[in-house]
């Protein structure tokens, strides 16, 4: 997930629903200013996050990931993940780009 697919793909499914982002934040638990950095690019969840609002929403995570333009595809395997996997792309969301350049440099050696 790049830093603006999320805030992409919760703004589409949002307007397709016609729901402002007040009416989405009270589905997902939140507020109107994190739907609003989130659709702006201010701010990108963890992972986990955002399994929770695809759970919410009745979506595939893959769809919130831009992954699918579905939002309705059968997501199951995609909630599935281990906790090592999960902390590994925790650390990874919050790298900067000359970091992450980094660490795929590193990963092609390996």
């Amino acid at each position: 997930m790049d830093n603006t697919t999320f805030g992409v793909q919760l703004k589409k499914y949002r307007e397709s629903r016609n729901l402002s982002q007040q009416e989405l934040s009270d589905l997902l638990d939140t507020s109107k200013q994190v739907i609003s950095r989130y659709e702006t690019f201010q701010r990108i969840p963890k992972l986990s996050v955002v399994s929770q609002y695809a759970k919410k929403l009745g979506i595939s995570l893959s769809y919130l990931l831009g992954d699918t333009d579905d939002p309705y595809a059968d997501g199951k395997s995609d909630t599935q993940i281990s906790p090592t996997k999960q902390a590994l792309i925790d650390r990874i969301m919050t790298m900067d780009d000359s970091t992450l350049r980094w660490l795929l440099d590193t990963l092609d050696r390996i």
